[in-house]
């Protein structure tokens, strides 16, 4: 019998879950379900979170079994280092070591994890390049708390930017040479550097489709709501009430590209995009435009694991839930 895994993606928009049958050599992807958070004031954002959690699972009779999820990106900093030696063991007695000159919080107060980018063993001089994860404790535990709030025992917590990284290794189509991948959720983006299906560079800038509502609702002085409606429509006094906060957002993405550019002398060629907030009407014309670097979506649902009756509806937001 196949193993029903979920992988469960927590926003603080809406919560996505994808729901994976594992077979003996190979998985489907057999549900993608979405449930928008109520803010209510008396539950505050993790009370409110935790309900929307529990409709979710009401509502599609979901199995809690076999549960995978990821800290979101905001909650976690990344940082790449170079070690000279690339034996698992070793790197994982001394990454802590490694990086005690480099953290804003005392040890004690973290959690740390790591993912090799690079490593050169059979060579005259070992040595690897990790990616290195770390989160407040209070963090992973508010995050633990909205999941057995609604009675889920999550089977594994990783990274989400770690985690979103593994999806382009699943047969995603990726141009050549260094790209960028853009994950444009509601209170942030995930900027990700590769090579290939390599990941090289990793950061999440507080950009989101909240920003852009925001300044909707102050140009136009309407209410949130009606301005919410209004970013879909994207008629041109939108477009311009939207302009400065995704000029924000270019700025930080320049920054990201010219700082890998000095470092790796590699010049990233192009940008995909996935995200609720890629969903924007004419976003990968604009910054296509403004970047000068072809931009396209991330469609992992055209490849054979995808055995969803009707996958449009989900296909922009998808690429940002993973399975095991």
């Amino acid at each position: 019998m196949p193993q029903t895994i979920l992988g469960i993606d927590v926003g603080s928009y809406s919560i996505k879950v994808a729901e994976i049958e594992r077979h003996r050599h190979d998985f489907q992807l057999v549900g993608f379900f979405e449930q928008p958070i109520v803010l209510y004031e008396t539950l505050g954002q993790e009370g409110s979170t935790t309900q929307a959690l529990l409709k979710l699972f009401e509502e599609y009779n979901l199995s809690t079994q076999s549960v995978f999820t990821a800290i979101p990106g905001q909650l976690t900093s990344h940082r790449v280092i170079d070690l000279p030696f690339a034996d698992f063991k070793k790197v994982d007695q001394t990454i802590e070591f490694e990086m005690e000159g480099h953290l804003p919080f005392p040890l004690e107060d973290l959690l740390i994890d790591y993912e090799f980018l690079k490593t050169a063993q059979k060579t005259s001089k070992a040595g690897s390049t990790v990616l290195v994860s770390y989160a407040k404790k209070s963090d992973f535990v508010k995050l633990l708390n909205i999941l057995t709030g609604a009675e889920v025992d999550a089977h594994f917590v990783g990274s989400e930017l770690v985690e979103l990284a593994n999806v382009m290794k699943l047969g995603v189509f990726q141009p050549e040479g260094a790209y960028a991948l853009l994950d444009m959720g509601h209170e942030k983006t995930n900027i990700l550097i590769f090579m290939n299906a390599q990941l090289q560079f990793a950061r999440t800038v507080m950009f989101g489709g909240r920003d852009l509502t925001r300044a909707i609702a102050e140009s136009l002085n309407i209410p949130t709501a009606e301005a919410e409606r209004m970013k879909i429509e994207t008629t041109s006094n939108v477009a311009e009430a939207m302009k400065k906060p995704i000029e924000d957002l270019l700025l930080n993405l320049r920054q990201t590209v010219m700082a890998f550019q000095e470092e790796k002398g590699e010049v990233v060629q192009a940008v995909i995009l996935t995200g609720g907030t890629s969903r924007l009407a004419g976003i990968d014309q604009y910054l296509s435009e403004q970047l000068r670097k072809n931009v396209s979506f991330l469609d992992c649902l055209d490849l054979p694991f995808n055995q969803l009756a009707d996958s449009a509806w989900c296909r922009p937001i998808s690429g940002s839930v993973r399975s095991r």
